[in-house]
Formats: C-alpha cells, sequence, structure tokens
C-alpha cells in the first residue's frame, strides 16, 4: 500500500492534467489527418479551412474537459472513497468549518488523507478507446491519400462541385487552352495563336497544344477520333503535346482523373487543303485557232494561279503533226519557261515562229503548258488544255446530181489500224513486266479492237457490223423469245431476215447457210470498184488472222497480220473517189392487218408504275425518327446513337458534314437531355440523310363542279 504524498490541492491538478492530455491524444490524429489532406494540394484555400475543424474540435473539447476536472468535481470524486464521510469539502477549502465539529472533521481528514491508500484513489482511464481512435485515424488518412484513384468515375462525375472541392476529389477543369498553329514554310503563311480548342488549318501544319488544368492531373492525353492518342506532357507552362494534321480530324481532351461533362465534348481541327494550281490560256482566247494568210507568228500566253505560290519556271510541251491519212506522224519537244508577276499569279507567254516551226498546209501544233506548285514535299503538277493552231487544206468541191455527197475514200476511223501496231508493239515490250493473265487480257482487248475495225471495214463489203433485229411492230414481238422467231428454220441465225432459201430445205444446205451467211452480193457493194474491193477484202482477211492470233495471246504472231492489212489500206486510201447514199431514219414497218381495226391485242399497258417505298435501312434515318418533333420528351435510345456513331465513321462521303454530325452526336451522347444538342444533331444529320424516292401525290377531293360533271358523265351512260 503506498501512501499519498502531495497535498490535495497538487493532486486535483494533476488529475486535471491527466484528463486534458486524454482529450489531446484523441484529437492530435485527427489533426494530422487534416493537416495531410491539406498538404495534396497546397495552393487550394478550402483544404486549409478544412484543416481548421478539428482544430476548433480539439480546442473546444480541451476546454470542456478543463472546466469539467474542477475541485467540486474532485471532491465529489473523493467523497466515494468509505473513508470521507461525504467531507471532502473541508478538506479541499471548499467548505468553511462552521462549528467546533466541522473543525474536528476537517482534522480528521487532513490526519486521513496522510495514511489513505493512494491506489484506491486513483483514475481507472480505459487504453482501449485510444488505441481504437488511433486506428480509425490511420484508415482515414490512407483513404484520402489514394481518393482519388479509389473513387469510381460515376461518382466522382456526380459528386456536387463544393463537396467534391472541400473533399479534394474533384476532377480537374480545363483553366485555358492555347493552340500554337505552324504552317509549313512554302506557305509563307505566319505562325498564329488560338484561345479555343477548334480551329482550321492549313495542310500538314504543326500544332502545339498548350493547357493548364485548375488541379493537376494523374495523365493527361488527346484521343483523336479513328486515330492516334497523343500524350500531354506536364511543362513549365503547363501540358504541352503537338501534332502534324494531315487531315481533318475530331479529337477529345481526356484526363485522368476525368474532366467535366461539359469539358469533355469533341473538338475539331479542320484542315484547309492546299488547292492544285489553276491555269488557263489568255492568248488566244479559243482552244482552236486557224492559221490567217501571211502568218508568220503565233503568240500563246498562260496564266496560273495558286492559294500559296506557283513554280517560278513552266514547261511548255509542244507537239506537230505532219503528213496525212495514215502517214501520219507527230513530234513532241518541251520547252521551259520563266514565268512573271507575283508568286501566286504568274503569265508564261511565248511566240511560235511557224517559218522555223516548219508547219505545212494540213497540219497542227499543239501546245499545253504544264506548271507546278510550291508544295512539300511533293509539289501538284497540273497542265492545261490543249491550245491548237491549225494550217486548214484546201476546200474540196462537192459534187453535183449525184445521189450521195462526194469525199475521200479513208473514213476517220479508218485510221485505227497503225494504232492497233502500236498498241501490239507496245504490249510486247512489257511482257516480261506483267503477269500471263495481264498479259493476256491486254492482247485479248486489242484483239476487240482488230474485230471492231474489221467489222466497220466489212460493211463496204455489204457484210453486218452486227445481227440486228427489225423493229416490232408490237408489243408483244418486243416481249417474244428471240430465240422463237424462225422456228422452221432452224439452221438461220435468229434474227436474219435475209432470203436463204427455203423453209423446206435440206439440213446441208442450212447447215452451209448456217457457216456461210454470205453477204458480199453486188448490189450491196455499189460504193467501191472491182479493183479496191479485191483489195478490202484481202486487208479483211488479214485483220481476221491478226485478230485470230491477238484472242490467243499471242501479239507478236499478230504483228505480220496487221502490217499485211495496213499496207493495204494504204492501197484502198490511193482510190479516187467513193459514194456514200444518203439514208434517212429507219422507221418500224407498218402491220397492215392490225391498221384501222380498233384492236388493241398484243398492246403493252401504259399506266404508271410505282415504285414501293424501301423501308428505312441507314442508321441515320432511325436516328431522325428518334430526334423528330414528336419524339422530345423522349431520350433517344443508345444503341441508336451508336448505330449512327458508327455508320459516320464508316461513311466519311464530304468531311466536314461527317465530322460536324459526329461532333454532334457525341455532344447529345454526353447530355441526352440537352434539347439544344438535339436541335444541333438534326440540324448536321440533313445534308447526310438519304433522298427519299418520289412519291405519288395524293388526289385531291372533288370539287362541286367535278361532282356535277361526273354525274353527267354517268347519266349519259345509262340506256
Amino acid at each position: 500500500m503506498s501512501r499519498i504524498a502531495s497535498s490535495p490541492h497538487t493532486v486535483h491538478a494533476r488529475w486535471r492534467m491527466h484528463a486534458c492530455m486524454r482529450v489531446l491524444l484523441f484529437a492530435l490524429p485527427w489533426i494530422v489527418v487534416a493537416v495531410l489532406l491539406a498538404l495534396r494540394e497546397p495552393a487550394q484555400p478550402a483544404r486549409w479551412l478544412l484543416t481548421a475543424f478539428p482544430l476548433i474540435a480539439a480546442l473546444s473539447w480541451l476546454v470542456r474537459a478543463w472546466r469539467k476536472h474542477d475541485l467540486p468535481w474532485f471532491a465529489g470524486h473523493l467523497n466515494r472513497h468509505a473513508g470521507f464521510e461525504d467531507s471532502s469539502g473541508l478538506l479541499l477549502g471548499l467548505d468553511m468549518p462552521a462549528s467546533g465539529i466541522a473543525q474536528l472533521q476537517r482534522d480528521r481528514l487532513q490526519a486521513l488523507w496522510q495514511v489513505v491508500d493512494a491506489d484506491s484513489l486513483r483514475l481507472r482511464a480505459r487504453i482501449s478507446p485510444l488505441l481504437w481512435n488511433l486506428l480509425a485515424t490511420l484508415a482515414c488518412a490512407a483513404a484520402i491519400w489514394s481518393w482519388q484513384r479509389q473513387i469510381p468515375e460515376p461518382i466522382r462525375a456526380q459528386l456536387p462541385p463544393a463537396l467534391a472541392q472541400a473533399l479534394g476529389v474533384q476532377s480537374p477543369s480545363l483553366r485555358q487552352i492555347q493552340l500554337e498553329i505552324t504552317p509549313p514554310g512554302y506557305t509563307g503563311l505566319p505562325v498564329s495563336t488560338v484561345k479555343t480548342a477548334d480551329a482550321r488549318v492549313p495542310e500538314t501544319s504543326m500544332v502545339r497544344w498548350t493547357l493548364q488544368f485548375s488541379v493537376a492531373p494523374t495523365r493527361a492525353w488527346l484521343q483523336v477520333q479513328n486515330g492516334p492518342r497523343i500524350e500531354l506532357r506536364e511543362r513549365a507552362g503547363g501540358w504541352q503535346a503537338q501534332h502534324r494534321i494531315d487531315r481533318s480530324v475530331l479529337y477529345r481532351i481526356v484526363s485522368e482523373p476525368a474532366l467535366p461533362t461539359a469539358q469533355r465534348r469533341l473538338h475539331r481541327i479542320e484542315m484547309i487543303g492546299d488547292q492544285p494550281p489553276q491555269v488557263r490560256a489568255t492568248t488566244p482566247a479559243q482552244s482552236l485557232s486557224l492559221r490567217k494568210p501571211g502568218q508568220q507568228t503565233w503568240p500563246v500566253v498562260f496564266e496560273a494561279t495558286d492559294d500559296h505560290g506557283i513554280a517560278a519556271r513552266a514547261e511548255l510541251r509542244i507537239i506537230q503533226t505532219s503528213g496525212e491519212g495514215e502517214n501520219i506522224s507527230s513530234s513532241e519537244r518541251s520547252l521551259s519557261l520563266a514565268g512573271s508577276g507575283m508568286a501566286k499569279a504568274r503569265r508564261f507567254g511565248y511566240v511560235f515562229d511557224l517559218a522555223r516551226s516548219g508547219l505545212t498546209v494540213g497540219n497542227d501544233v499543239i501546245v499545253q503548258l504544264t506548271i507546278r506548285d510550291n508544295r512539300q514535299p511533293r509539289s501538284q503538277q497540273v497542265r492545261s488544255a490543249s491550245v491548237i493552231l491549225r494550217w486548214p487544206p484546201e476546200n474540196v468541191d462537192m459534187t453535183t446530181g449525184l445521189d450521195g455527197l462526194m469525199q475521200q475514200v479513208l473514213p476517220a476511223y479508218f485510221r485505227s489500224q497503225r494504232q492497233i501496231i502500236i498498241d501490239a508493239e507496245k504490249l510486247i515490250g512489257e511482257r516480261r513486266k506483267l503477269t500471263t493473265d495481264v498479259f493476256t487480257k491486254r492482247s485479248d482487248a486489242i484483239g476487240v479492237d482488230q474485230h471492231a475495225l474489221r467489222l466497220r471495214y466489212g460493211q463496204f463489203l455489204g457484210e453486218e457490223a452486227e445481227e440486228t433485229k427489225p423493229l416490232p411492230t408490237s408489243d408483244a414481238d418486243q416481249a417474244a423469245d428471240p430465240d422463237a422467231s424462225e422456228p422452221a428454220d432452224a439452221g438461220h441465225p435468229p434474227g436474219d431476215q435475209h432470203d436463204h432459201g427455203e423453209t423446206g430445205s435440206s439440213s446441208v444446205d442450212a447447215m452451209l447457210a448456217e457457216v456461210s451467211h454470205v453477204h458480199d452480193l453486188p448490189e450491196a457493194a455499189t460504193m467501191l470498184d472491182p479493183q479496191t474491193k479485191d483489195i478490202l477484202r484481202e486487208a479483211l482477211r488479214e485483220m481476221w488472222s491478226s485478230e485470230t492470233q491477238l484472242r490467243l495471246g499471242e501479239p507478236q504472231k499478230a504483228l505480220p497480220f496487221a502490217n499485211k492489212a495496213l499496207v493495204l489500206i494504204k492501197k484502198v486510201q490511193q482510190a479516187d473517189r467513193i459514194y456514200l447514199p444518203r439514208i434517212g431514219n429507219e422507221m418500224p414497218p407498218i402491220d397492215f392487218t392490225r391498221r384501222m381495226s380498233g384492236k388493241r391485242d398484243d398492246v403493252a399497258t401504259r399506266s404508271n408504275t410505282f415504285l414501293s417505298m424501301p423501308e428505312a435501312a441507314m442508321p441515320l434515318d432511325a436516328l431522325w425518327r428518334a430526334l423528330g418533333a414528336d419524339q422530345e420528351d423522349t431520350e433517344v435510345p443508345k444503341s441508336i446513337l451508336d448505330a449512327a456513331s458508327r455508320w459516320l465513321q464508316a461513311h466519311d462521303g464530304n468531311e466536314r458534314d461527317t465530322l460536324a454530325a459526329i461532333a454532334a452526336l457525341d455532344a447529345l451522347h454526353q447530355q441526352p437531355e440537352c434539347a439544344t444538342c438535339r436541335d444541333e444533331l438534326r440540324l448536321r444529320m440533313w445534308p447526310l440523310l438519304a433522298k427519299p424516292l418520289a412519291k405519288p401525290m395524293p388526289r385531291g377531293r372533288a370539287t362541286p363542279v367535278g361532282n356535277a360533271y361526273l354525274d353527267a358523265l354517268q347519266r349519259e351512260a345509262r340506256p
């Protein structure tokens, strides 16, 4: 048993201090948590205001504990001891002794204080509440330190701004954004700066983003729609990134934690493409000029313009023809011309000396100007339209008293045999570079041209260019099967209207008629003299052999036949004259068995047939209906928005309209209840909707005059 060596007032002061220390042990961990929260973002005043709350609470609790553990509280504690007999107030001086008995009681208590057991008067304070309090504060400190990473994004987005700022879980927001646009050097445009996230920039410009957030995010980037992710790096001036713009793009600013909903919309960088240069001939004003008698020079002047500048020099291509007929040849040369004027509008001129150029009667001089702009790394090249100077040939006299017009033997389409030879020689030279299939297809295509040319020449010998059918005399003839047109003559080709024998001819005659099908009759070939006809017939045989080899993919074997056909054609060209009869329009024959009979058998109806309106297949149609005026109170289903978004990304069509529609669609997706977003999306979708098929107009109601007329017709129809 231990004795109390101190006075009652000293013991009271010690116990009072012990109670205050216990209060501080409870409050101090919470003060540390508040300070830790403020240190997360020292620049936020709200955080430091939050620190004051545990300090004020601890101070008030400390004052309350100090006042609670006063002398009356200590006297009450002593009175609970059996030996003090509810008279500890006399011992502590709270009650002054008013009588001798009271004085004796005080002396007895003072003697008792000297021998009382100190353990019996000690306060029983439990340590478990302090431990539980310490564990709670440690858990709060850990939660606050990792609060922004642990809280789910949907919950963080729904927190009120004031509460989020006080708790330190608010999403970072954009305070400022700046775009620095550096156009390519060849444009000559200066560096510009805009304070918005949307911009229009020249092609291949370098764009640098500088962003400043209210709260530094963990990470941030620019997410390009259907494109790469551009990481934002924290620098001294803010979060920065740069990217070269080679197409119009939509992008979104993304951060962790996420930005507010209003700042998560899509932004657009619209690229202004470098337009190709424009060139036109100013002198002469027309594309075809005829040489005048005595003209010795021919000036040509071209004017070229471009949005960012044209190269100082241009190339003038000169093509000069010589000869006539199949003997026409051409020569080509190029000149380098220096332009004059400003970089964006230059003029190029040249004066031809016709005497030195060797231009003769019936020949042409063709010029084209090729210009380039200053675009880098690859310039855009444009060639002007051809400007032609022609030395007209002498006029050909017209005959009189004939049934037709007299002209040179060789029509314009006779001049393509040389081109077939040139194409075949070119194909042979490229054989090593081509696969077998491609080589055979190109050879077959040249064979088709040879076939068409052979049929055209054959018309001068009375042959048919193609199988033709007579014009129908009724709708039943049009609908009938062509194979059944001549059932009695099975060996004759369908549609042949020539008389090749009686219906009852033998099978041998029918087979001969089918394989021979001779049309070279004297009355069908009156355009050429017999000698010219023989030469042309030989040329046709050579063309047939050339066509056969070309169709088999052997152009090298076809060349001898094609060259021989060309020689024969030149001989035909030397003939004096041919005469082409005037041929009018070929009208269908009149069926006299049906004429004036009034019968309408086999006459097809001419009533209009309306196409059924197809069901809307595009997702844009479904979205358009969902945004209608009758659906204003209904939220657009997410499935319709997603389907329309996928369709727009897959069908870019008009790039500007599509990007605007995607941005409006994303805004509605972020804010489904936004009425302005619905109107904007509907406006942007209109140019992208497919044009509906024409619908028949409904017939209006009959007027009184119309009803009276119909009634009169019905009365007349009654017997």
